[in-house]
């Protein structure tokens, strides 16, 4: 009797060691966001229960991420089916994978794409990064704008300065810490760094080059949840709609969300750093695709890809989501 107590034991055991794991919300769909002012869309939509009312109450999981790469890295990994990320992890992920398509542009944040230094810093000017280390992360949009477009219009060239790979998040402690010269922070962090006394913005990225935020899903999200993903945009588009109608409630509700979190930025802040956001006509036009294209074209003549997309509707991006949930919405 007992051996056979011992030997179901052991089956039970080696059962539910076989069984396939099962993540926190498995089951529900899965939304990213960056905690970078970019993402206060999806933040104000779960707020305002905009989320609740398409999707439905417990029908989903709201998850946060310190950069829009790593998004990129759980939507590849099948944890998370939309999220959202700059122009260069999106053009690497969809040229070197199948598994993503973006599904519109959320917004544009040259405004709030901030090159700083320290307060005490002799550095004036980009010039002088020369010979002097950048804190930035080094396959990100915001780097590949400014190796490609920043630095050459102040007379770097390539070897002038060092990358110092960094999260956003731990990038004004690398500043502090003397560990870098130089960082790109976006808001509400640059923001933050600048009422502690922590930092200066040179400048932003507004006099250079397109700097937009896309929304993104796993193909799979499409093809088997494509009432969710449709679902989720109409949410999402309320909460833009609120932003150009209302957007003083916005920033709000923004605001109360950093609270929350622990931050002692003011509304009034919070609402200048909301309102440095651009939010055009979600559906990619002519002159964003051929930002894309020519993204991809200069990461495949350095060797970073093996093929270029067009970023046409059905190669790159898949439209017809959107369509849906802007005409549901009475948007189109």
């Amino acid at each position: 009797m007992k051996r056979k107590t011992c030997a179901a034991a052991l089956v039970i055991a080696a059962a539910t060691f076989l069984l396939p794991s099962v993540s926190l919300g498995a089951g529900k769909f899965r939304i990213g966001h960056t905690k970078l002012i970019m993402g206060s869309p999806a933040v104000v939509a779960d707020r305002l229960g905009y989320f609740d009312r398409t999707l439905g109450k417990g029908n989903y999981v709201v998850k946060t991420f310190k950069m829009g790469k790593l998004m990129m890295q759980a939507l590849l990994s099948n944890s998370l089916d939309v999220g959202g990320a700059a122009s260069r992890p999106f053009v690497t992920s969809t040229s070197k994978s199948k598994k993503i398509t973006g599904l519109g542009i959320s917004n544009y944040y040259c405004r709030s794409a901030h090159l700083m230094v320290g307060t005490d810093s002799k550095i004036r000017s980009v010039a002088d990064l020369k010979g002097k280390r950048l804190g930035i992360g080094k396959a990100s949009g915001t780097n590949f704008i400014f190796r490609n477009f920043i630095a050459p219009a102040h007379g770097l060239k390539k070897g002038d300065w060092t990358v110092i790979n960094t999260l956003a998040t731990d990038r004004v402690a690398a500043l502090r810490s003397g560990n870098v010269e130089m960082i790109m922070v976006a808001n509400p962090a640059a923001t933050i760094a600048q009422e502690k006394g922590y930092a200066r913005t040179l400048e932003n990225y507004c006099n250079y080059a397109k700097v937009f935020w896309l929304i993104l899903t796993r193909k799979k999200a499409v093809e088997e949840q494509s009432d969710q993903v449709v679902k989720f945009l109409r949410g999402w588009l309320r909460a833009v709609r609120l932003q150009k109608e209302n957007p003083a409630l916005y920033a709000r509700t923004y605001w109360q969300h950093l609270q929350s979190k622990g931050s002692k930025l003011s509304l009034e802040l919070v609402r200048k750093n909301v309102d440095d956001l651009e939010f055009p006509a979600p559906l990619i036009d002519e002159n964003e695709r051929k930002w894309l294209v020519g993204v991809a074209n200069v990461l495949k003549k350095e060797k970073k890809l093996p093929r270029t997309r067009t970023y046409r509707d059905g190669d790159g991006f898949d439209l017809a989501p959107l369509r849906n949930a802007l005409k549901a919405e009475g948007m189109m």
